[in-house]
């Protein structure tokens, strides 16, 4: 086949040179617009120093001619700016019209002593002004600024005196310098202006495709929430299906069990209830990702609920013989809370207090007022984490072994879910550690309610107890 594709680049390329046409286009009739005031004004300034420089009647008049004509071409500038056609030709119309007024420029030196009349500065007064004001390829500059030099050297040619070759020399040589050096600066610019737009093309279209990007990655970070919370639902089921026999069995229900049979039961037990707390974080991870995690709020003394929860769970530690010690203030510590969903961030906290707390070890528990609120300080002296780690630790899935092994596990989802809960209340929680120095962990909690979004929030009646701590959510503390 001798057809092919177009490549990727061609329709960019197309873009580029569509854009900067405009820009040209747009670039020259602003220019356009300049060239015609300043033209108008020091028209009429130098029309003075015409009369100034000569009496003779009949020179003056060709001086003037020349100003009115030169006027005339201000007033056809003006009016084909505001043409249509002109952002075709806009490099055309302006080079012509300021070859015209190098014209004009060139037929009054040789009113005022040709090669030696110093009329031939304003000759390069316009090239210097075409240079600066215009956008022009270097082909049309080229034209224009030969033309000016063209234009004086004809039109004092015949009227050469003698002894005017030392001043033809130098204003030639003036005038075709300053020529050169407007053309240069008027390539440069020209190539300049395109790489730019090129180069801004370029931005935009990798802008264009990081854009498409991130909105894939969201759509692929919404479809794994989704695949999380629809596996996580259909795990609970079949878990549910098994805990049961196992908790009927364990108590008995089914028949007399020796203690052996019942040991291994109780770690099925323990086991499946830590999948089951697992499972549950899960998917409050996934509802935190897609419609956000929807509080139930109610005026709670969190010294109350936090002390039975470490009253309870300080039978784990005694187990592991890690000593556990609390601190309360002497008054209740009144939030406006969600207690369920803050339950699940003091067990994640004290889960993993105990679980790098090696046997023989301290873990310390403090609640007190805070400003505005409340804080929870949870602190142990375990092996730590490395200090720059502290940020991390919240990040979804991430892992960090405390101890300098896998041993321990972990799935990096506790510390993520514990954080926008806590986030969800209005406050703060922060980690802070060192290698074999212990970790804490703190939670700062706002004690009002202004703080909570009306959308987010489902009141809970100031009437309903509270909820213990159930199996599921101790047997994950147990390590």
């Amino acid at each position: 086949m001798t057809d092919s594709l177009p490549t990727p680049s061609e329709p960019a390329a197309v873009n580029v040179a569509e854009r900067f046409d405009q820009h040209v286009a747009e670039r020259n009739r602003r220019s356009a617009r300049a060239a015609v005031w300043l033209t108008a004004g020091l028209n009429l300034g130098f029309v003075a120093l015409d009369r100034l420089l000569t009496d003779d009647p009949g020179k003056l008049a060709v001086l003037l001619a020349d100003r009115a004509a030169i006027a005339v071409a201000v007033v056809g500038l003006a009016w084909a700016a505001r043409r249509p056609w002109f952002a075709r030709h806009t490099a055309v119309v302006t080079g012509i019209y300021m070859a015209s007024i190098d014209v004009a420029l060139a037929v009054m030196t040789t009113q005022l002593g040709g090669f030696s009349s110093g009329y031939y500065a304003g000759i390069n007064l316009v090239t210097l002004a075409a240079g600066l004001l215009f956008l022009w390829p270097t082909r049309v500059a080229a034209m224009t600024h030969a033309a000016a030099v063209a234009a004086y050297t004809l039109a004092n040619v015949p009227g050469w005196e003698a002894g005017q070759l030392r001043e033809a020399v130098m204003h030639g040589f003036f005038l075709t310098s300053t020529a050169v050096i407007a053309t240069v600066g008027q390539a440069f610019s020209w190539k300049q202006a395109r790489q730019q737009l090129e180069t801004q093309a370029a931005v935009e279209q990798t802008k264009e495709r990081l854009e498409a990007a991130h909105g894939e990655l969201q759509r692929l970070d919404q479809f794994k929430s989704a695949f999380f919370a629809n596996i996580t639902h259909e795990l609970k089921t079949p878990l549910a299906m098994v805990l049961s026999p196992l908790e009927l069995l364990y108590q008995g229900d089914l028949g007399p069990l020796g203690e052996t049979q019942k040991a291994t039961i109780r770690s099925m037990l323990r086991s499946g209830f830590k999948l089951l707390a697992l499972i549950d974080d899960l998917l409050d991870l996934a509802r935190a990702e897609q419609a956000g995690i929807r509080l139930r709020i109610a005026e709670r003394d969190v010294k109350e609920h936090l002390g039975a929860l470490v009253q309870q769970i300080g039978v784990l530690a005694r187990r592991k013989d890690v000593e556990l010690t609390a601190v309360w203030p002497d008054e209740p510590c009144m939030v406006w809370c969600d207690i369920d969903r803050l339950e699940r961030v003091w067990i994640n906290l004290l889960s993993n207090a105990l679980k790098f707390t090696p046997p023989g070890g301290h873990v310390w528990v403090e609640l007190r007022r805070h400003g505005d609120g409340v804080q929870v300080q949870v602190r142990d002296d375990g092996p730590g984490f490395p200090p720059e780690l502290a940020g991390k630790l919240f990040d979804r899935f991430y892992q960090v072994d405390m101890g300098g092994t896998r041993r321990h596990g972990g799935a990096g989802i506790g510390l993520a879910l514990a954080r926008h809960i806590v986030e969800l209340h209005g406050g703060t929680i922060g980690a802070r550690g060192d290698i074999d120095k212990g970790a804490e962990f703190t939670v700062y909690l706002p004690a009002d309610r202004a703080h909570f979004g009306d959308r987010a929030v489902e009141e809970a009646p100031h009437s309903e107890t509270e909820r213990a701590p159930s199996q599921g959510d101790l047997t994950r503390v147990a390590v």
